[in-house]
């Protein structure tokens, strides 16, 4: 496998797994029956995940 083949396909898996980690960030912190405190550590999470991820995606 080529060096770029083998690269393209690592930032696709790292691509998956960051949207999944952000999606499942995004149901948690709409669950209304949780702690107040997990409620607001989750939306900061959410957000830094966001934009980790934005960055990432525009680079």
């Amino acid at each position: 496998m080529s060096a770029n083949k083998l690269y393209q396909s690592e930032v696709v898996y790292k691509e998956i797994c960051d949207s999944k980690i952000v999606a499942e960030l995004a149901v948690a912190y709409r669950k209304t029956n949780i702690n107040p405190e997990l409620q607001e550590f989750l939306k900061i999470a959410k957000g830094k995940a966001m934009n980790t991820f934005t960055k990432w995606r525009e680079k």
